[in-house]
């Protein structure tokens, strides 16, 4: 019986996808399928930092549900991880364009929560991180649509299997890979039909706290309007600016936040390629 690895990713892997995880574990544990095919459920951060614990207020909600999380620790994905993963479940977009960025050979097993879910769907709603908000009922919102995507996603893991055995095909990871186009990283989503903008990033503080302001003068009226030139005020550092579509700006993802994932990156390439000498050594 072949292993199927599911991989769910979040921001710091210690509210959302922990309990994503660990409640499709529940569900395929509890369910006739547990002794028909076999999954694996894990979860990791793409920013998240090694052997932190689950936020309380999940632990008692994944407790009310039947399924303990009070031994979960947080853990960084790797690109170990990505590469052994046969599916990979995001839940939010912002994940997903880092890794069309960085690793789209990825691309092909890798969907959003909701997309799984609800399958043919265009636009896609992600789950919030409620822990940048510091408000009890975004904790209860995300939990609510986290229980709800998640018994989504498994009627559609359920209803793969019977396609499956109704086409006599063996259940495998080849089930669930897919063709994917490639988007503009102009656009948020990266999914066809869905032309939502990306919230620009301030060049001298990093912040999102940007206002768009009026055009003054004929240069901003007249050209930069020409070359989609857009200027902004900072709420952080106070400073006005011109930002063009296009530009690193708009990318959803900060300088230093790319530098430090391209660091990151090597620093697992060398990793593997040390332990592979190593093992040749040995």
């Amino acid at each position: 019986m072949e292993e199927i690895k599911f991989l769910v990713l979040c921001r710091g892997n210690v509210v959302r996808s922990p309990f994503v995880a660990g409640y499709l574990k529940y569900l395929y544990e509890n369910s006739d399928l547990a002794s028909k095919i076999n999954l694996k459920f894990g979860s990791s951060g793409i920013e998240g930092r090694n052997n932190y614990p689950a936020e309380e207020f999940i632990v008692q909600k994944a407790k009310a549900l039947g399924f303990d999380l009070s031994g979960h620790r947080s853990s960084h994905a790797t690109i170990k991880e990505y590469e052994d993963a046969d599916v990979i479940l995001v839940t939010d977009q912002h994940q997903y364009l880092r890794l069309q960025m960085y690793m789209p050979q990825l691309l092909k097993k890798t969907y959003h929560v909701y997309e799984f879910g609800h399958e043919g769907a265009k636009v896609f709603k992600d789950i919030e991180d409620p822990s940048k908000f510091d408000d009890i009922e975004k904790y209860n919102d995300t939990y609510e649509m986290m229980v709800e995507e998640t018994n989504r996603m498994w009627k559609s893991l359920e209803n793969r299997y019977e396609r499956c055995q109704q086409n006599n095909t063996p259940f495998t990871a080849r089930c669930f890979e897919r063709k994917v186009r490639l988007h503009s990283l102009r656009t948020f989503g990266v999914y066809k039909g869905f032309r939502k903008r990306m919230v620009p990033i301030c060049p001298y503080c990093q912040s999102r706290r940007l206002k768009r302001i009026k055009r003054e003068g004929f240069m901003q009226r007249n050209i930069l309007s020409r070359l989609k030139g857009f200027p902004y005020h900072c709420g952080q550092c106070k400073n006005n600016f011109v930002l063009y579509i296009g530009s690193n700006a708009f990318s959803g993802i900060s300088q230093k936040h790319i530098k430090a994932w391209q660091q990151f990156v090597e620093s697992e390439k060398q990793l593997m390629l040390s332990e592979k000498n190593l093992d040749n050594m040995e």
